[in-house]
C-alpha cells in the first residue's frame, strides 16, 4: 500500500514538473512582419515565422539495431517529431502574429487571411486589414514597412 501510494506521488510530482518546464523551442523563433499601403489606402501584411536551427552541422550515424538500411533509425519517430514541429510553429504563428500585429497597431479592427502557408522550420501568413489606412497610418508605416528594420537583428 506505502509503495504504490509513493509510486504515484512520485509520478505526480513528476509529471506536473514536465507540464510547468518553458518550451525551448520559444527561444528559437524569429519573425518578421512586413505592412505595405497601396495608394487606394488598402494596408497589406504579411507575417513570417521560422525556427532557428539548433545545430549547424549534425553527424549521420548508422543505425546498426534497427536494419532498415539508411542513417537515422526510427523513420516513424522521425516523422513524428516533424508533425510536432509543424502543429506547434503554426499554433505560434497565427498567436505571434496577432501580438506583433497588437503592438504595431497595424489591423485595429481586424484582418482578413489571404494566404496561410506552413512548411517545416517556416510559416507565413498573408492578410489585408479591415480598415483603410488613415494619415497616422501612412506617416507610420510610409509605403512600406518592415520589422525588425532590414539592419537590425532578427527579433526573437
Amino acid at each position: 500500500m506505502k509503495l504504490s501510494t509513493i509510486t504515484i506521488a512520485l509520478m505526480a510530482l513528476l509529471i506536473s514538473a514536465c507540464s510547468s518546464t518553458p518550451d525551448k523551442r520559444e527561444e528559437q523563433l524569429q519573425d518578421r512582419l512586413d505592412v505595405q499601403i497601396l495608394a487606394n489606402g488598402t494596408k497589406l501584411a504579411r507575417y513570417r515565422l521560422r525556427v532557428q536551427p539548433v545545430r549547424k552541422h549534425q553527424v549521420q550515424i548508422y543505425d546498426w539495431e534497427s536494419n532498415r538500411g539508411g542513417f537515422g533509425g526510427d523513420i516513424y519517430r522521425d516523422e513524428q517529431q516533424k508533425k510536432d514541429s509543424q502543429r506547434f510553429l503554426e499554433r505560434r504563428l497565427i498567436g505571434r502574429m496577432e501580438e506583433r500585429l497588437a503592438e504595431f497597431e497595424v489591423c485595429r479592427q481586424g484582418y482578413v487571411e489571404l494566404e496561410r502557408q506552413v512548411f517545416l522550420g517556416i510559416g507565413s501568413v498573408r492578410l489585408e486589414c479591415r480598415e483603410a489606412a488613415n494619415a497616422e497610418d501612412r506617416k507610420r508605416f510610409g509605403s512600406r514597412w518592415q520589422y525588425p528594420p532590414a539592419s537590425a537583428e532578427p527579433a526573437s
